[in-house]
């Protein structure tokens, strides 16, 4: 799971809420639930009240995944 490359944005700061996200180019649905896993549970992030899932890819038989 550590060899997925991820970017983050920087933060924003909305009526005392701070917003970020996360990227990654994944290939499996099971690479979105561990890169989900492994961020939720950094400390930085752990914490965080709200969280949002977002993924799309194409597998390698051309389906899409959202």
């Amino acid at each position: 799971m550590d060899k997925i490359e991820t970017v983050c944005s920087k933060s924003t700061t909305e009526n005392g809420n701070i917003f970020l996200a996360h990227g990654a180019k994944t290939k499996t649905v099971k690479e979105v639930r561990n890169l989900y896993k492994k961020i939720a549970s950094d400390p930085e992030y752990a914490n965080a009240p709200h969280r949002i899932l977002v993924f799309r890819f194409k597998d390698s038989s051309g389906k899409i995944h959202d």
